[in-house]
């Protein structure tokens, strides 16, 4: 599959501005819903979201307004695949636990007459 077929739209998730001595993050519910998850090894779940670091310190330096907060599109399918793959894991998991638990038949059980 080539990288063109797996790259997905970049999701506008929100703003970044200064205002006085902070910087104020916007995040639009409705985009941040769009957003896809990840689950960490311990059960948490993140959404992983992008700030340009370079137009990040123009704000700061009070060259620029504002910038966006993105979720980048190639990124939501390689999450995505990792949720899968995991997912996939556990599932191989308990599967191998079932079978080591199941009782092996005796031999006159496992012998056909």
């Amino acid at each position: 599959m080539s990288e063109q077929k797996n790259h997905r739209p970049t999701t506008l998730a929100g703003y970044v501005r200064r205002n006085g001595g902070v910087i104020k993050v916007s995040i639009n519910v409705d985009a941040f819903k769009d957003c896809v998850a990840y689950t960490t090894s311990d059960g948490q779940s993140y959404v992983a979201l992008e700030i340009n670091l370079s137009r990040l310190n123009k704000i700061i330096d009070g060259e620029k307004a504002l910038t966006t907060i993105v979720q980048q599109g190639v990124r939501k399918m390689s999450f995505r695949k990792a949720r899968l793959l995991r997912e996939a894991e556990a599932i191989n998991e308990e599967m191998r636990k079932a079978v080591e638990v199941l009782p092996l038949p005796s031999p006159e059980e496992g012998e056909e007459e």
